[in-house]
């Protein structure tokens, strides 16, 4: 049995207060939080992905067995290629939904002027090998990545931002650098990769231009859906 790892949308979270107290406007602050993280298509338990396309697996001939396949093509866990009969999905980006929480600071409640709206202005992710600390050649770091979404979140208020947590490219490689899909191919891999991604959200408060950021862990994992 494989092994297998459940989260329920729950990270390690290391959140960064804004700075500043008093009672007078400028000494107002609110901090960042996470409420949750959800893969948008979750077809498994938690974080758990497809790092090779799903295929029918009948071989060259197209015909399910048995007998199988001479030549080794069917149920071999990958899909065999153009020239074969087989149906396959296509590799394609892993996207999250992260809830975000605006809330106000300790103290804040009673100031008068309120807490502060804030603007999430970009994204980082960083993806480290669990094993080792670190990163794989298949997955460089993104900066400022595309977020689509809640951009400004009122004080006291939420907001929801989508983003791909992984890339179709770093499952396929580019033909130089050996992707997800070929470390299973090639049986660098025998059944379930892991990998954590170190996701930075940062952000600035409108009223005073204060700029920080919260960082929280994901642990992601991929499978052969063929085995």
């Amino acid at each position: 049995m494989r092994r297998m790892r459940i989260y329920l949308g729950l990270a390690l979270i290391l959140s960064v207060w804004l700075a500043g107290c008093g009672s007078g406007p400028e000494g107002a602050g609110n901090r960042l939080t996470v409420v949750s993280i959800t893969p948008v298509e979750d077809a498994n338990e938690g974080f758990v992905f497809y790092g090779v396309e799903e295929t029918d697996d009948v071989g060259c001939d197209g015909v399910a067995g048995p007998p199988k396949d001479p030549d080794g093509t069917e149920q071999n866990g990958f899909w065999d290629g153009p020239g074969c009969f087989e149906s396959k999905t296509e590799l394609a980006d892993d996207l999250v939904e992260i809830t975000l929480r605006n809330e106000r600071r300790p103290g804040v409640e009673a100031d008068p002027a309120g807490g502060r709206p804030l603007l999430v202005t970009g994204v980082r992710i960083t993806y480290i090998d669990p094993d080792d600390g670190t990163t794989p050649a298949y997955a460089p770091q993104r900066l400022s990545v595309q977020v689509e979404g809640d951009r400004e979140i009122a004080d006291n208020g939420t907001g929801t931002l989508r983003l791909t947590i992984v890339t179709k490219e770093m499952k396929a490689g580019d033909g130089a650098t050996p992707g997800i899909r070929d470390l299973f191919f090639t049986g660098a891999v025998a059944s379930e990769l892991f990998l954590d991604a170190i996701v930075d959200v940062f952000a600035r408060d409108t009223l005073n231009n204060e700029s920080f950021n919260i960082q929280y862990v994901v642990p992601l994992s991929f499978i052969n859906p063929n085995i």
